[in-house]
């Protein structure tokens, strides 16, 4: 009896080791930007009648406390924009969620150390200006030109400076917004008090705007390499883990998939060709993730209107379709239709895919 006492002890002993040694370790950093899919746009209403009440209870289990309430990480924290606190639903933009959620908990499970998500997102914006990182410096003389003639017409007393100072704006705002956090965390997470950090990985996520500029797409592969280079030099961490999403809207072939998206997702891999990026860099597909069946619930929904006006449908019949649409969806195809079943699809896959790079760094 007295052997299994003193074998109890040091059981006891050292979990408690194990966990005060977990406790020690430096915050892990985990920087998530880009625009509007970033920020997440899964209506919470949605995401409770899956979770809650409807047939896909299972994928939303590890998310709830299994009394019909959401669960709230005590090993993940998170800060986007005005928002701060333990990981939970969200997130996202206002009463949405984004990939953020899954992405935290998968990788909370995995890490040994307290997890801190920033999250720097912000929608319409594009690599090729608006997040251009400052190695790719600014466009030809000729094309700022012209920027400015425009700017004009809207604006006579626009200037070059003007114009100067949108290429990179939201590089130097992600920039600001990650390292206020750090700098303020004592007081924005009280939990996390007098700890140390490290940055440990980047998530980049964006893509839709970029269609809009031939040039953008053309420089696409360019631009993101920077990224990952000025990243890394900003936060002195060289072989940052960093996962590049696919933007993969419209699914890998579906009706609305055009030319310009397949050249954009071409360029978002091409960085693999590069042996600077072995090991240390991923490219995640999303368009795997695209659920044709909500599409046709989303699409049904856009008949309704001709379909009251000459007859064919009645307000019950009406009704039916909008109501089967928002028990999976919540937004338009830019958005993953707001299917919270999709944006977690994607963060959990981020998440896969930092951990993949995360071990082979460890070895």
């Amino acid at each position: 009896m007295k052997r299994n006492i003193i074998t109890l002890g040091l059981v006891v002993l050292l979990l408690g080791s194990f966990a005060c040694a977990a406790a020690d370790k430096p915050i892990q950093v985990f920087i998530l930007a880009g625009q509007s899919n970033m920020e997440g746009k899964a209506r919470l209403r949605v995401m409770e009648h899956q979770a809650f009440k409807g047939d896909n209870k299972e994928r939303y289990k590890k998310f709830t406390d299994g009394s019909g309430k959401w669960k709230t990480r005590d090993d993940v924290w998170i800060k986007f924009l005005d928002r701060h606190g333990k990981l939970t639903v969200g997130y996202g933009s206002p009463r949405c969620c984004g990939p953020e959620l899954d992405f935290g908990f998968t990788l909370g499970d995995y890490v040994d150390a307290p997890v801190l998500l920033i999250k720097t997102a912000w929608g319409g914006k594009t690599l090729g200006r608006d997040f251009r990182p400052p190695s790719s410096g600014y466009p030809d003389d000729a094309t700022l030109k012209a920027e400015l003639d425009s700017a004009r017409k809207r604006n006579p007393k626009a200037a070059m400076a003007d114009i100067k100072a949108r290429y990179g704006h939201y590089y130097r705002e992600m920039v600001k917004e990650v390292r206020a956090t750090l700098i303020n965390r004592d007081t924005l997470f009280p939990e996390l008090k007098g700890k140390t950090f490290r940055i440990a990985g980047f998530v980049w996520f964006q893509g839709w705007n970029e269609q809009y500029n031939d040039t953008y797409i053309a420089n696409y592969d360019k631009n993101l390499q920077n990224l990952i280079r000025d990243v890394r030099k900003e936060f002195k961490v060289p072989k940052m883990p960093f996962i590049v999403g696919e933007f993969g809207c419209d699914g890998p072939k579906g009706r609305y998939v055009n030319q310009k998206k397949l050249d954009i997702r071409k360029a978002q891999a091409a960085f693999k060709k590069n042996k600077e990026f072995d090991g240390n860099a991923d490219f995640v597909s999303t368009t795997v993730f695209w659920d044709y069946e909500i599409e046709k619930m989303y699409e049904d929904t856009k008949k309704i209107r001709r379909g009251l006006a000459s007859g064919k449908m009645t307000k019950t019949q009406a009704q039916a379709i909008k109501d089967r649409f928002a028990q999976h969806g919540s937004d338009k195809g830019y958005h993953y239709l707001g299917s919270p079943k999709i944006y977690c699809d994607m963060g959990r896959a981020f998440a896969q895919g930092m951990i993949k790079l995360l071990k082979g760094q460890a070895k």
